[in-house]
């Protein structure tokens, strides 16, 4: 638990909060601007720190500030601090205004332990599935904000057949160089396995095997002939599909198809995490599953330097053989999709940069 707040150590503590939400690759893709003089925090999108494919428009970068966003909003509220989120038209993706923050109040500590000891594991689950009073519990944590749904899906036929479209899409992922190297950047390998690197993926938090290690750094880097003609996409593929199949269930949250703003990918964000936090509290493992929604991403782009040759053909039947298997995205997209289940910990964990580097402080 966090000292008694006062008004020069309230926004701090907010944003030592929201950067322990998750983003792509650990890329952490946040800046925060702390007005002591309004007590109030502007929250950016630091478009520098990840220019990946996997990023184009920036819709993960911003997602990943939506989850940071409702870690404030958590702990906020946690402490009995009066927080009001607006949204903004300018550089700034969100300002967070705070009133009455000087005291702790009836403040339990819960919302920061399970803000902080939530992880991203990526071992495979054991299959065991869910009750009904935990999905019910767990429906009725994740409402609909602002237009944007969460829905959860379970039992084995479903995820079978989703498992199969699911780990295509990942084996089409990397097929492409830029991709690869791009996922290849942003591990770790110049730091102990164990490592809680400030940033990046550990590699002990990747779950591979040395054969596994050893084929990402070689193959990753070869040209696409080598890597298409050794099997790797197809490998990668059944290895995303066995991930899918040892869950209990998937998460998706939904957004409508328009407007693909910022402060909807913000919404997105806060809907995930939200979810991600609830199955964490409930003892659930969880890791995103992110290439049919980067898919789609790169074909609304129009961009076809960020499509492989004969990519955008293969990419769309993909994603509409996903749409065709769940109809809870209805009129909307799907927006983040993970699974979750029961494992146990991960043998790695990833750390964050320091509070310095990611917040400006000014006094207006």
């Amino acid at each position: 638990m966090m000292p008694n707040a006062t008004k020069e150590t309230v926004l701090e503590q907010l944003v030592a909060t929201a950067i322990r939400a998750p983003s792509g690759d650990n890329t952490q893709p946040w800046h925060f601007v702390l007005d002591r003089g309004r007590n109030r925090i502007a929250v950016y999108v630091d478009e520098a720190k990840d220019r990946s494919p996997m990023n184009a428009g920036q819709h993960m970068a911003a997602i990943a500030c939506g989850a940071a966003v409702e870690n404030m909003l958590r702990m906020a509220g946690d402490r009995g601090w009066e927080a009001r989120l607006e949204a903004r038209s300018d550089a700034a993706l969100a300002v967070i205004s705070l009133e009455h923050a000087g005291e702790d109040g009836d403040a339990n500590g819960k919302a920061e332990e399970t803000i902080a000891s939530r992880v991203t594991n990526r071992r495979l689950y054991d299959g065991r599935p869910t009750s009904p009073e935990l999905l019910a519990r767990l429906k009725s944590e994740t409402p609909v904000l602002e237009n944007v749904s969460t829905h959860w899906i379970d039992g084995p036929e479903r995820l079978l057949q989703l498992a199969s479209v699911m780990g295509r899409a990942d084996g089409l992922i990397y097929s492409e160089k830029p991709r690869r190297r791009a996922i290849l950047s942003h591990i770790r390998f110049d730091a102990a396995c164990d490592a809680e690197v400030e940033d990046g993926l550990s590699v002990s938090s990747l779950e591979a095997s040395a054969a596994e290690l050893i084929a990402i750094r070689t193959m990753f880097r070869g040209p696409n002939w080598l890597f298409k003609l050794s099997g790797a996409p197809h490998l990668l593929g059944l290895r995303a599909c066995k991930l899918v199949k040892s869950a209990s269930g998937l998460c998706m949250v939904v957004a409508p198809e328009a407007p693909r703003t910022p402060y909807m990918d913000l919404l997105v964000g806060r809907a995930m995490q939200r979810a991600w936090l609830s199955l964490h509290a409930s003892g659930l493992a969880v890791q995103p599953m992110m290439s049919l929604v980067v898919l789609e991403s790169l074909l609304n782009q129009g961009d076809p330097e960020l499509m492989g040759s004969h990519e955008d053909e293969i990419s769309r039947a993909l994603c509409t053989e996903f749409r065709a298997l769940i109809p809870e995205v209805g009129n909307g997209r799907p927006a983040f999709l993970m699974r979750f289940g029961f494992a146990p910990p991960p043998s790695g964990r990833t750390g964050r940069r320091l509070l310095s580097a990611v917040t400006t402080v000014v006094s207006s």
